[in-house]
């Protein structure tokens, strides 16, 4: 499981602008079993993946990758290991040629999407043009113009920063904490897809870091407190906690 990343996101601005921007993030549709579902901070709505790359990511599709792309190649130029590989993958196709012809069929849609997207499946396309692996989670509109929700390990920038480009009289404040307590995270504004020059991103252990952890899980500010003498936050032990169950660091 990664590390989930909570965000909060303010739009100030023209209230039909901002309401502008609800109605953009929204989507609604059926998964896989026919159930109606709702996501409330879409980012395919602001960064479209490609429906193409929505396959698996795996390395049977790496090797069938592989695999094509050294027969298209003259076998004088292989290397050991390249050798070692085909061989492989020719004891594959005998013992299990079902594994071998879905390596390859999916390897022959890697080869496809790189040449059309550069990227082979959804996985690093969405690193790359959405800052984080997954789609948002846990969406909560707290106000009409305050959403917060979850992201996989990293915040969702690239996604941002395009909304505030296509809104560009509508600034953007942000800040975001990861689950793992005063590490990766960052707050500011954003106007026309510029940051601002208060924009912060405090190193982890930061005094500030601890602070936009706490706005952001408010759950645990009595059990993450700020100590004078230390000159930092440390976890205390709750009066509920049961025996055993020491916080204090």
């Amino acid at each position: 499981m990664p590390n989930w990343v909570r965000t909060r996101l303010t739009f100030n601005g023209e209230k039909n602008r901002v309401a502008e921007i609800k109605e953009l993030v929204k989507t609604t549709g059926k998964d896989d079993e026919g159930n109606d579902y709702t996501n409330d901070f879409d980012f395919n709505k602001v960064i479209p993946m490609p429906e193409e790359l929505n396959i698996p990511s795996s390395s049977y599709g790496d090797r069938g990758m592989k695999y094509l792309l050294l027969n298209a190649k003259h076998t004088i130029l292989w290397s050991d290991d390249d050798r070692s590989f085909i061989e492989s993958m020719k004891k594959q196709k005998e013992e299990d040629p079902d594994l071998f012809n879905e390596s390859i069929e999916l390897g022959k849609k890697y080869l496809n999407n790189i040449s059309k997207y550069g990227y082979t499946t959804w996985y690093n396309w969405s690193c790359d043009n959405w800052g984080t692996k997954w789609n948002s989670c846990e969406v909560e509109w707290i106000s009409d113009n305050c959403v917060e929700f979850e992201t996989a390990w990293s915040f969702c920038y690239p996604v941002v920063q395009k909304i505030s480009e296509m809104f560009p009289d509508v600034e953007i404040v942000f800040c975001f904490a990861d689950e793992d307590c005063g590490s990766n995270t960052g707050d500011g504004r954003m106007i026309a897809g510029k940051e601002t020059d208060d924009t912060e991103y405090p190193d982890t252990g930061d005094n500030r870091a601890y602070e936009i952890y706490l706005d952001l899980h408010p759950e645990y500010e009595d059990e993450l407190v700020y100590d004078p003498d230390l000159d930092t936050y440390k976890w205390v032990v709750r009066d509920d906690c049961d025996e055993g169950d020491d916080f204090e660091e």
